[in-house]
């Protein structure tokens, strides 16, 4: 709790000079100086099990820097399948420092700071496709964390080596759900 409590304070000082820093930036597809929250190495690659959680180092570090050293951090996944038991995908920015162009999952996101996991998965979900689920249909859809490596080169970013744990999440969509209707991020991001 300490430790968490100290990356906030940390995170909150930063972000004051990210948004000096990003606000003159040319886009490339994310925020290079985004603050992760590190964690310890999984003992394996199976999913954690059940009320287990990654344990914080306390420390925070740029996403650039992350993404460089390979660094365990946090992300959310959130899969939507509509009433038809089609999975929507979404294909990722040219200008992404991980695997761009290439089609991804239907919202995801970092866990940056001391934010939560659920938290982010609202905010991701808004942000990326204009869908707003409580918090609480959301924590129904949590299905594990799965602690995943991935490592390639970007022409614009270079070498890079992501290792998340990714707090997997699957929706099922009513039958009113309209993909062709959803509010896309266009900005890269």
């Amino acid at each position: 709790a300490a430790a968490l409590s100290a990356a906030a304070s940390a995170a909150t000082a930063l972000r004051a000079r990210r948004a000096v820093a990003t606000a003159a930036a040319p886009p490339l597809g994310q925020d290079l100086c985004e603050e992760f929250a590190l964690y310890a190495p999984p003992a394996s690659l199976a999913p954690l099990q059940r009320g287990k959680e990654p344990i914080p180092l306390g420390v925070l570090k740029a996403r650039g820097e992350v993404h460089r050293d390979g660094d365990w951090h946090r992300s959310v996944h959130v899969w939507l399948i509509d009433a038809a038991g089609r999975l929507l995908l979404q294909r990722r920015s040219a200008f992404k420092d991980t695997h761009p162009n290439l089609l991804d999952v239907s919202c995801a996101g970092h866990i940056t700071g001391a934010d939560g996991v659920v938290d982010t998965a609202v905010r991701e979900l808004q942000e990326e496709i204009g869908v707003s689920l409580p918090e609480a249909d959301l924590e129904a859809a949590w299905v594990c964390t799965l602690p995943a490596s991935a490592e390639g080169a970007t022409a614009q970013h270079g070498r890079f080596l992501c290792r998340e744990y990714q707090e997997i999440f699957l929706v099922r969509c009513s039958a009113g759900f309209d993909a062709a209707a959803l509010a896309l991020d266009q900005g890269g991001q």
